[in-house]
């Protein structure tokens, strides 16, 4: 028997948050711009049908995870640790919804929608190639903040324009303002100097308060793409068809910029600064979800071509992220480093079901390891 605790019970203000840790892969660059497509029309909701899960549960990377917040952050485990001790038992003997009592844990719908429907999308880190000094191709500057007030921050075209050359800003110089753009969407990145030592992470260091607008609705505004046939293929194949200066005007729509700082030799982390596991971490609302909440869900299962199956897997996930994008109903699910990745999340926009597991009134007497 499952349990269900009111929808209102355990909707929590969360602290002040990072920003979003997202992240991507030059080589699959063209993944990346299906994020920015905001006036795109949300897959067709499938229902969710008991016989077509995909009983096997994400266990590995959901236990991997826990270890990390455990070597991480002893808040999150004080707060926690009966919870995390609960669902490991439960998912280790199987992650059965029936016996969920039996393990003092219950499904909290934090929703107000349809059988507590969800959409899932997905984010990954991408390794980007640089210099550090402006040479041949790699002219395109990766900025630090200015030492400047927010109201006088200037806007993407008049940084384009050189309104920040001269203070000695440029961290690194990539190839590609695309890239550039979609690594300040995400709010992070990998730099790889090709100089014999590991990519070099650099993470959000703050940004200069314009608002931000995707491309892809831009495009559609413009009459350029329609409602219908946007998508990262199209996005894609816009950018090929036009010159650099059209392209530059396209990005220029969108005021936002973000800032960076290098941090050698640190891991791909959230909001909550735990190091991120692939397929064991989400982003979710923080006005919903504290850092640290588990989250089951339905997610439907994906093809290699980005079709939806017909099919769902359960899974288990720690709320580690959060997202200027990801409000109520939506999650983002973290996939990892690499190119493989990259394609799995630019695979992902489909609606499932999700819940929070929370413990149950007897949740102080689980069975445990």
């Amino acid at each position: 028997m499952i349990f269900f605790t009111s929808p209102l019970s355990f909707n929590r203000a969360k602290k002040t948050a990072l920003n979003k840790l997202r992240y991507f892969n030059i080589c699959t660059t063209v993944l990346a711009l299906f994020v920015l497509v905001g006036c795109t029309s949300k897959k067709e909701i499938t229902p969710v049908i008991r016989e077509a899960y995909d009983l096997s549960i994400n266990k590995s990377a959901f236990f991997e995870q826990l270890s990390t917040i455990e070597q991480n952050s002893s808040k999150l485990i004080t707060q926690n640790n009966k919870l995390y001790q609960c669902t490991k038992a439960w998912v280790d003997a199987g992650a059965d919804e029936a016996r969920l009592a039996e393990f003092g844990l219950m499904l909290n719908k934090p929703f107000v929608t349809e059988a507590n429907q969800a959409l899932f999308t997905g984010y990954y880190s991408p390794v980007i190639k640089g210099r550090r000094t402006a040479q041949g191709d790699f002219i395109y500057p990766i900025l630090s903040k200015p030492n400047l007030t927010k109201g006088n921050m200037p806007s993407r075209s008049e940084i384009h324009d050189g309104a920040l050359d001269g203070m000695g800003l440029e961290l690194a110089y990539t190839q590609s303002r695309v890239d550039n753009f979609i690594m300040g969407v995400q709010g992070s990145g990998f730099i790889d100097f090709e100089d014999g030592n590991p990519p070099v992470y650099f993470g959000y260091s703050g940004q200069n308060g314009h608002k931000f607008k995707g491309i892809g609705k831009y495009l559609v505004e413009q009459g350029e793409l329609t409602k219908e046939n946007v998508s990262l293929k199209t996005i894609y194949e816009w950018i090929e068809q036009h010159s650099e200066e059209e392209v530059l005007e396209l990005l220029n729509q969108n005021p936002s910029w973000v800032f960076f700082a290098p941090k050698n030799n640190d891991h791909v982390k959230g909001a909550a600064g735990i190091p991120l596991v692939a397929h064991g971490s989400v982003a979710a609302d923080k006005s919903i979800f504290d850092m640290g909440d588990l989250i089951y869900a339905k997610v439907p299962h994906v093809d290699n071509a980005g079709n939806f199956t017909g099919k769902y897997k359960p899974r288990v996930y720690v709320a580690l992220d959060v997202g200027g994008a990801i409000k109520n109903n939506h999650f983002d699910i973290y996939h990892g480093l690499g190119e493989k990745a990259g394609y799995e999340a630019g695979n992902n926009k489909y609606n499932g079901n999700a819940y929070q597991l929370v413990l149950n009134e007897n949740g102080e007497f689980c069975q445990s390891y």
